[in-house]
């Protein structure tokens, strides 16, 4: 029998608790059932339980350990999100008004434009948009038909109406054909080589790919072009915005572990006694 922790209800066996989590012990019971819920999960079939949570082998061992430090985990979660009120633990956004609200996290601060053009101008790569082009198609299942029907277009505006009537892409049909843009590598070789090679209001093909004959109008292209910083500020303010939440939140949950959770004997970490953590080799 192993004396009561400090911070603990009483005293405990360490084969009869997963751990502690501010006052609270976390029974062995505890683990048991997670581990009985996860069994016969998808989960479970995953991680090889095959429905058993005797322990006996050495994988299931390493599958405890982990679901032992989840548990701790996810106990101390339930214990802050009552204290401070959380309504969506889902929401690292929440978690942040709740902890700025509650003084124990400093307001994070909003980016500002300078830090969003510091951003563009380190990863303009992002901000690159390809050469794409407005496609329109006809798709038939034999080539016969393909050229039958491209023998009857006269020009690119015909392609509409005949796509609408006999395609086999029941996707694009609704639309007249219509495939919006398209970039290169979104389509099959022969198929994508006879768009980029046509000219705005061309035809071509008919030429064939793992679902049938194609019939191809280009209505218009969009050169290969850098995203102004104009058109992305927001968007890049707002990553950033989201990026630091999520890292104060991080830090500060990486804080409350260290502080409130101890794990018992059998499921602390090998180099970190009182940190839960699975056996490994360095």
């Amino acid at each position: 029998m192993l004396e009561a922790r400090e911070g603990t209800s009483g005293p405990f066996c360490g084969q009869d608790a997963v751990g502690w989590v501010g006052g609270d012990t976390v029974p062995g019971e505890a683990l048991d059932t997670f581990m009985a819920g996860i069994s016969h999960s998808d989960l479970g079939c995953r991680l090889g339980l095959a429905g058993s949570t005797t322990g006996g082998s050495d994988w299931e061992k390493a599958v405890r350990g982990w679901a032992a430090k989840a548990l701790l985990e996810d106990w101390l979660l339930r214990q802050e999100t009552a204290r401070l009120g959380v309504k969506e633990p889902g929401s690292v956004e929440e978690w942040v008004r709740c902890l700025e609200a509650a003084g124990e996290l400093s307001r994070v601060r909003s980016s500002t434009p300078t830090d969003a053009l510091a951003y563009y101008r380190a990863n303009l790569h992002l901000y690159h948009l390809p050469e794409a082009r407005h496609v329109r198609h006809l798709l038939v299942g034999d080539e016969g038909t393909a050229e039958g029907l491209m023998a009857a277009l006269t020009d690119l505006a015909d392609l509409e109406p005949l796509a609408s009537e006999f395609s086999l892409d029941e996707g694009s049909r609704q639309r007249g054909g219509d495939l919006g843009w398209v970039e290169r590598g979104q389509l099959c070789g022969p198929l994508e080589d006879v768009i980029f090679s046509a000219a705005p209001g061309q035809i071509g093909g008919p030429v064939l790919s793992q679902f049938g004959w194609h019939i191809v109008g280009v209505e218009a292209l969009r050169p290969a072009k850098k995203q102004p910083f104009s058109g992305c500020e927001l968007a890049i303010r707002a990553k950033l915005d989201e990026d630091r939440r999520q890292s104060a939140w991080v830090q500060w949950w990486r804080g409350r572990l260290a502080k409130m959770v101890t794990a018992a004997p059998e499921f602390e970490h090998p180099l970190r006694p009182g940190v839960p953590g699975l056996p490994h080799r360095h």
